[in-house]
């Protein structure tokens, strides 16, 4: 990463919440605390629209894999909340004049930001996905083809969910741009790894 930004943030906060759910399988609260705090990072990175698809995909993974699902989840929201309450929190005690105007605007910008799938957004997928992940895309789909009788098994699902949440966050943006697809992209790179493995 070589600039400074909320893109490259929410680049490795992807990569560290892929982390996070991988290791709850074999730390189920540890791994669970991660994720929710990183979720909660991402919400104040880039806004509601990346983290509340994320945190639909953490659900769905720990819902389906590892112990306590349901007591996990919960961890996983409650947390990513806490954390991102932080910010809006401190910002009122710390300026509660100010604040109050800034935080409204972030809202505003929030709400603006997200919208029904219109033709924009698949028609910019179509448009620029296979270059912005190149040279990821081949190795992933030749991973996705070589384990397609194991889609199910934890390695394989959570890229594919991941995934899911970028092209997700990229269709129901009112302005789909390369920064709501960088939720894919860590995605993309696991699933090279493991189809580095059968090489």
């Amino acid at each position: 990463i070589h600039e400074t930004g909320a893109e490259p943030a929410m680049l490795a906060l992807v990569s560290v919440l892929l982390f996070a759910l991988a290791y709850s399988l074999d730390d189920p609260w540890k791994g669970a605390f991660v994720a929710g705090a990183t979720l909660g990072a991402i919400a104040l990175t880039r806004g509601w629209l990346p983290a509340g698809v994320l945190l639909l995909a953490a659900i769905a993974f720990t819902g389906a894999y590892g112990d306590r699902r349901i007591e996990r989840a919960t961890l996983i929201m409650l947390l990513a909340f806490l954390v991102f309450s932080l910010w809006p929190t401190g910002a009122r005690i710390a300026h509660p004049q100010e604040a109050g105007s800034y935080l409204a605007d972030w809202w505003r910008w929030n709400r603006a930001s997200v919208g029904m799938p219109q033709a924009e957004g698949p028609l910019w997928l179509i448009r620029n996905v296979g270059w912005y992940a190149w040279p990821l895309w081949p190795f992933a789909f030749w991973t996705v083809y070589s384990w397609r009788h194991f889609v199910r098994r934890p390695h394989i699902a959570l890229p594919l969910m991941v995934l899911a949440a970028g092209l997700s966050a990229s269709l129901l943006s009112v302005a789909p741009s390369d920064r709501e697809f960088l939720i894919a992209v860590p995605a993309l790179g696991h699933a090279g790894e493991v189809q580095a493995f059968v090489l």
